[in-house]
């Protein structure tokens, strides 16, 4: 039995990089691999693997050398807790691989020192004989910091595909509770409210909308807290939106997310930076007509006039002139929403992922030898 030992900052499968290593591990295990996994954070889940909680420090090695496991799978070359565990492998002999979600660095007064730590960490590299990146936009920043295209392996994160589908949701109480009248249309975000995911955008997308569309009734739904909170009720108030926005940020487990994807008629994340964009692949996968940002690995999920519609980023005319052409056209909706459902079962459920990861285990371990 293969002995895989993953590594990762979080093991949480209600956030993004967390997600992605809660479902591989599922995914991995269903396959018959022995999964053993090291993390910082957790939470409280029954997957039947091994869990270390366990702090980033120098003993780490130690950890994984007494793990003894086959493959070592880190999340992200430039985290600490890789650079330790790549140093550690390369001392034993043990297959060493990650995962790549970054691509490229955010705007920020740390930008620079950042992308010389990148740079420095990149070094190592050289040793990688396989990686993963979660887009072809991860892919790219790899390829410019010098990694040969033939090392890389474009493999998006994996969900859970039957829970996130519109069947085993029989009925959803969430527009009788938002008070969303059956004439109504209703938009939805899951996102946290930051710079980077563009609500602002959105809610002057929304504004446009209400001015251009008097007789449409719609109403938005903003799920997610952080640090924007108070500039988008200043924008929903600005622009006489009260009655048409809702902003809430309770958390809801992620077993009751499918019930509130299928309340909606519409997925909207108008995001300037995206990774890859995981509610996307849950909105897809609830048969949900999507309308994003042409930007990051969000492109990977939705195919332009396929299964969504990309705008450019920071463009709130564009935004609402797509949500505007989905909303007018519910059969053209329809179709992009049964062909969402279609693309999420072939490419994103989690074990097609993991089979995928499988093989580039398979492939490195035929290269070192083993």
């Amino acid at each position: 039995m293969l002995k895989v030992c993953l590594i990762t900052s979080s093991f949480d499968p209600i956030k993004g990089i967390g997600m992605n290593e809660v479902n591989l591990s599922r995914g991995l295990k269903e396959l018959g691999l022995d999964v053993e996994v090291i993390c910082t954070t957790q939470n409280n889940i029954n997957l039947k693997v091994g869990i270390t909680p366990f702090p980033i420090t120098p003993a780490l090695p130690r950890q994984i050398v007494r793990l003894a496991p086959d493959i070592v799978h880190a999340t992200e070359y430039f985290q600490l807790a890789s650079q330790l565990a790549l140093a550690s492998c390369r001392l034993k002999s043990i297959p060493f691989t990650f995962t790549h979600h970054m691509y490229a660095s955010i705007a920020s007064k740390f930008r620079y020192p950042f992308m010389f730590y990148e740079r420095l960490t990149a070094m190592p590299l050289f040793y990688v004989k396989k990686m993963i990146a979660v887009s072809t936009a991860a892919k790219i920043h790899l390829l410019n910091i010098g990694v040969p295209p033939k090392r890389i392996e474009v493999i998006p994160t994996g969900i859970d595909t039957e829970l996130f589908s519109p069947q085993n949701v029989q009925h959803t109480t969430l527009r009788k509770k938002l008070a969303i009248h059956p004439d109504e249309k209703l938009l939805l975000t899951i996102a946290k409210l930051h710079k980077t995911k563009g609500l602002c955008y959105l809610i002057k997308a929304c504004a446009k909308l209400k001015e251009s569309e008097p007789r449409l009734r719609f109403k938005l739904f903003i799920l997610g807290k952080g640090p924007e909170k108070a500039n988008l009720l200043g924008l929903i108030e600005k622009y006489g939106l009260v009655r048409n926005c809702i902003l809430l940020e309770h958390h809801f487990p992620h077993q009751e997310l499918p019930a509130i994807y299928k309340a909606c008629d519409l997925f909207v994340l108008p995001s300037t930076y995206e990774q890859l964009g995981n509610v996307l692949i849950e909105a897809t996968s609830m048969e949900k007509p999507i309308v994003c940002s042409k930007v990051g690995g969000m492109t990977d999920i939705v195919k332009d006039g396929v299964n969504g519609l990309l705008v450019p980023p920071a463009n709130p005319k564009a935004l609402a002139k797509a949500i505007l052409k989905l909303l007018e056209d519910p059969d053209l909706a329809s179709e992009m929403g049964k062909e969402g459902r279609r693309i999420a079962e072939s490419r994103f459920h989690y074990l097609v992922t993991a089979k995928r990861t499988l093989e580039v285990y398979k492939e490195l371990l035929r290269l070192v030898g083993r």
